[in-house]
């Protein structure tokens, strides 16, 4: 099943994002790609729509498993 594109935004890199993406990293598993992404998402007030089994142990972030 083929999904539609969905809009996306671009988000730019800040020292708070950054420091947020670190203390993400620093309490998950996680890649520090994945981290930046979890915490811009957060910033947006995005839902974070994904495959990545890594993100479903984030039980504090709005997302959608796609898998």
């Amino acid at each position: 099943m083929l999904h539609e594109p969905l809009p996306a935004d671009w988000v730019p890199c800040t020292e708070a994002l950054l420091e947020h993406a670190a203390a993400i990293k620093a309490c998950h598993s996680l890649s520090l790609a994945d981290a930046w992404i979890t915490a811009a998402a957060q910033g947006e007030g995005a839902v974070l729509e994904h495959k990545n089994p890594e993100f479903r142990a984030l039980d504090q972030m709005s997302q959608e498993w796609l898998g």
